[in-house]
């Protein structure tokens, strides 16, 4: 089921009536195909089911996996044709999408002003599924995260792999850039997993402690500062199991399920029971 903004059909529960202020069914997924992945992106979302990609929403930057550019809106979620081997993680950002293969391979599609398929700038975006290379990479990626327009990914020794845009400092390199085409890995980091927001990123060390970088505005990257450029550790937080990031704000999980959660608050999203 799916529920709130439904412009372009972004739900995938049949049309773009907006908004879904109830749980309604979502539209496309074969009857008793296992669901082992949802994502939802700035305009459209992705789910991992039965082994099989599918795709709703916008697909304006090809962004749908449906082979072409500026494409019709699909309000029901359909099969994104997989190039080789089983998909096993999906993640959705602003207008892109990734998919991580059994075999470690790394696919992309959708917008590319800022390198989020890793590809030259000469490619603006692309509806057909491109892969994504490590260089020098030794082992397989696992697992991927997409921000708005940066995306990370931890490969099977916890290694932290980082590409798109870099405006504020997200992709954690020590440096502030448009876009990093290629992807890069992290220095002195073992991450357990990673999180990505607007501009933002966190990574889970195997230690349990949580680095943050990128836009800190209002702390989302865990530190009063408007931007952090490397991935730092932020205080107060130990014994953590799982991270997540919103659009500005951050939430993490300690080992005795107590949430922790900072950042922007204006709406309530922190559960502090005020906005602030």
């Amino acid at each position: 089921t799916a529920w709130g903004m439904n412009t372009d059909g972004r739900l995938g529960v049949g049309d773009m009536n907006s908004p879904v202020n109830w749980a309604k069914t979502v539209q496309g997924i074969p009857v008793g195909a296992t669901v082992d992945g949802l994502a939802a992106g700035g305009t459209h979302s992705l789910i991992l089911a039965g082994g099989q990609v599918y795709a709703a929403g916008s697909d304006r930057y090809g962004q749908l996996g449906q082979g072409a550019v500026n494409g019709a809106n699909k309000t029901s979620f359909t099969s994104v044709a997989i190039p080789s081997n089983t998909p096993v993680a999906v993640s959705a950002g602003g207008n892109h999408s990734l998919i991580v293969m059994a075999d470690g391979k790394v696919f992309a599609c959708g917008d590319n002003t800022y390198g989020q398929l890793a590809q030259p700038a000469a490619t603006a975006s692309s509806g057909a599924l491109v892969e994504v290379n490590f260089p020098d990479l030794s082992t397989k990626i696992v697992s991927v995260v997409a921000g708005a327009d940066h995306n990370l990914a931890v490969d099977e020794d916890g290694g932290v792999w980082v590409w798109g845009r870099n405006n504020y400092g997200q992709l954690g390199t020590g440096t502030r850039t448009a876009a990093e085409r290629a992807p890069s890995k992290l220095a002195g980091v073992t991450a357990r997993s990673v999180a990505a927001g607007f501009s933002h990123s966190l990574i889970l060390e195997t230690s349990g402690t949580v680095l943050g970088f990128g836009r800190s505005n209002v702390g989302q990257a865990g530190q009063d500062t408007s931007y952090v450029m490397t991935p730092t550790p932020i205080e107060g937080l130990v014994g953590i199991e799982s991270i997540a990031a919103g659009t500005d704000s951050s939430f993490a999980i300690d080992g005795e399920g107590q949430l922790r959660s900072w950042g922007y608050n204006a709406y309530g999203e922190l559960l502090l029971g005020y906005a602030s």
